[in-house]
């Protein structure tokens, strides 16, 4: 996806998906988005930063 801006981040994600995250910066502003489960449990089958957290901070930067 196009932000229209520089933008660069990290994605990361624990063993059995059970916290994924997504931080990222440009030159205005960095943000840290986490998903996650205090339950143990997988969020869902096979998430990841780049399918869960990713896309919550992309919508989140293009409504700043």
């Amino acid at each position: 996806r196009k932000l229209g801006l520089n933008a660069a981040g990290k994605t990361g994600t624990t063993n059995n998906s059970v916290d994924t995250w997504f931080i990222g910066y440009t030159r205005a502003m960095t943000c840290a988005v986490w998903v996650g489960s205090d339950q143990g449990k997988a969020i869902f089958r096979n998430a990841s930063g780049s399918n869960s957290a990713l896309p919550l901070w992309i919508e989140l930067v293009q409504n700043l």
